[in-house]
């Protein structure tokens, strides 16, 4: 088997569920300790069964991709959930793997009894190993590494194979935090320091996983089950939900900042320019929040220790209302008393995702050009705003109907609409845009599992631009700006 040697970079973070990513601890402790406590045993709830049932039948009957439940679906539902668990082989053994092998051709008949015990029990198998590997790394911290034996492993873990025993994981492990201390010794960094930062990423990351809920386990096991359906197809738990509804709208309604963990305590990562908690002047980047209160006369909850989502769920509210917040300063020594601050929430626009525009001078043999420029993200639609009737709600479309008319004003040569890296969205948004640059006329048709075909037209006769047009996207760009593309040139609206 082929095999990279230590001194290439590799990648830990590779090898855990995705729910651990991006927890590295960034400011080092002395205080930091692994924790002792024995993984919780997490179960499915009821809501949890009955939703499993309703999934199943939507994606096995209304799918537009009819597949039928049977053994050959179950089978890749498990590997992909295998993968889910412990992508990186780094955690489990051989013989758990070959111990839930029973459920592999079974996945299809549990799914249809709403029954979860294979997930949650591969998930909880996974969780005690991870605490065991933890206390193994713990150990590794303890005692200098000897760089000048020369050694490998696999760091392409698809072609790795599961481990047959505790002493080939701690084996593997032994050379990961090796290729770790050695990246940190290439940077010039002291053995010292080595050791307590890469203590420190571990103690965090075990923290963190260990925060792990329910939601989590169940939202990977039906995701696990939708990608084999079709893989854009995604089941989403409220807290992810909710993040996403964000997304789709470009705006929130809270105090505007961007929180992260960081060992027991959730961190101020970034302020949204204009939000509530910049305009307030209390609170800067770094600042720790160790406590939230309701109203001007609430409880403060300590909040140390706290899973990010339901710290977020505390500090969120309705505009107008008001969140009072124990803040600890990034300098505050051990044993300082945190200080209470009052922010009014308010509704809150993420900016870097939305419409930009701009007008751009350009020549082009001896003659001046003005070209408007905008540049979309993404199709973005606030559907609360607009099913509460909100003349001001947040939208791709009203946006770029507003620039169109800008460079209308501003008697521009032409346009360019810029969908390189575009997300995709809103396909509602999408076909209104559309509807800007044609008069009328139909847009897209829809199919439906049963064959049905549904025609969505633009129904505006008013066509807000009808000058030249030019429409970039990219390999990034996702499948609704290159739909929107192919249509514009059917249409014979692009150049």
């Amino acid at each position: 088997m082929p095999q990279d040697n230590m001194s290439m970079k590799s990648y830990l973070l590779a090898f855990v569920p995705l729910v651990l990513l991006g927890f590295q601890r960034e400011h080092p402790s002395e205080s930091q300790h692994f924790s002792s406590d024995q993984p919780t045993v997490l179960v499915p709830t009821a809501s949890q069964k009955e939703v499993e049932k309703v999934v199943t039948t939507i994606l096995s009957s209304y799918h537009y991709r009819r597949m039928p439940l049977d053994d050959s679906l179950s089978s890749k539902v498990w590997t992909n959930y295998l993968k889910e668990v412990d992508n990186g082989k780094a955690y489990l053994l051989a013989s758990d793997v070959q111990a839930f092998e029973k459920y592999r051709y079974q996945i299809d008949d549990y799914l249809q009894a709403g029954n979860l015990t294979p997930a949650y029990d591969l998930f909880n198998l996974f969780m005690k190993r991870f605490h065991e590997r933890m206390a193994y790394v713990s150990k590794l911290t303890d005692k200098p590494f000897d760089f000048s034996k020369d050694e490998s492993y696999e760091t392409n873990r698809d072609k790795a194979q599961w481990a047959n025993s505790t002493a080939e994981l701690d084996d593997l492990w032994r050379k990961i935090v090796k290729s770790q201390a050695l990246d940190y010794k290439l940077q010039g960094k002291k053995d010292t320091a080595i050791y307590r930062l890469i203590k420190d990423r571990y103690v965090n990351l075990d923290k963190q996983t260990s925060k792990v809920k329910s939601d989590y386990v169940f939202q990977s096991f039906m995701n696990s089950f939708a990608e084999v359906i079709d893989p854009h197809t995604s089941y989403m738990a409220p807290p992810d939900a909710s993040r996403f509804k964000d997304e789709m709208a470009q705006s929130f309604e809270g105090i505007g900042a961007t929180l992260t963990p960081e060992n027991d305590y959730t961190k101020i990562r970034e302020l949204v320019p204009g939000g509530p908690a910049m305009k307030s002047g209390q609170v800067r980047e770094n600042d720790r929040i160790v406590g939230v209160a309701q109203g001007t006369n609430g409880q403060m909850v300590d909040v140390v220790g706290w899973a990010l989502d339901d710290v977020v769920k505390l500090i969120r509210g309705p505009k107008g209302t008001t969140v009072r917040l124990n803040i600890l300063k990034p300098d505050a020594l051990p044993g300082s008393q945190p200080h209470e601050i009052k922010i009014v929430r308010d509704k809150v626009k993420l900016e870097d995702g939305v419409a930009k525009a701009e007008i751009v001078p350009m020549t082009y043999g001896n003659k001046e050009y003005r070209m408007g420029v905008i540049t979309l993200p993404g199709f973005y639609q606030n559907f609360d705003e607009m099913r509460k009737g909100d003349k001001d709600y947040t939208s791709t479309s009203r946006d770029v109907q507003r620039f169109l008319e800008q460079f209308k004003q501003a008697k521009v040569d032409g346009v360019v609409l810029d969908l390189r890296y575009n997300g995709g969205g809103s396909l509602d948004e999408a076909i209104k845009l559309t509807g800007l640059f044609i008069k009328d006329g139909p847009v897209v048709q829809v199919k439906d599992a049963m064959g049905r075909i549904d025609a969505d037209d633009d129904p505006d006769p008013q066509q807000v631009y009808a000058g030249p047009l030019a429409v970039i996207v990219n390999r990034f760009s996702a499948l609704l700006p290159r739909f929107l593309l192919e249509l514009f040139r059917i249409t014979n609206v692009v150049w």
